[in-house]
């Protein structure tokens, strides 16, 4: 199902590269087969499109967190809350980035 929707979105951004939304679909499906370097590249791209775009933030945020580099990722969803304060999922991510940087800390 990942591989369909990497192809999927892959189309996608043939069709429409212009679009962030839509390089940030493609981050996720990515990050969810494993690809991370490609991921990060999609993500970056969006952001590159869009810097005001919460979404691309968010993704690179969670790419950020899942490398351990939860400073970095903790300012990606602090940009993407100060754009969009609605945006639930990067409170969410937030609120668990910081929990992981303090258990990081604590850790002998």
């Amino acid at each position: 199902r990942t591989a369909e929707a990497v192809a999927h979105d892959q189309t996608a951004v043939r069709l429409e590269p212009g679009r962030a939304q839509t390089w940030c679909d493609l981050a996720l499906a990515l990050a969810q087969q494993g690809g991370q370097a490609a991921s990060r590249r999609a993500g970056e791209h969006a952001l590159l499109l869009r810097p005001d775009f919460p979404k691309a933030h968010w993704v690179l945020g969670n790419l950020d967190a899942v490398e351990g580099n939860f400073a970095s990722a903790i300012d990606h969803f602090r940009r993407a809350i100060a754009l969009d304060p609605d945006y639930v999922a990067a409170r969410d991510s937030l609120a668990h980035a910081l929990e992981l940087q303090q258990s990081a800390r604590i850790r002998p």
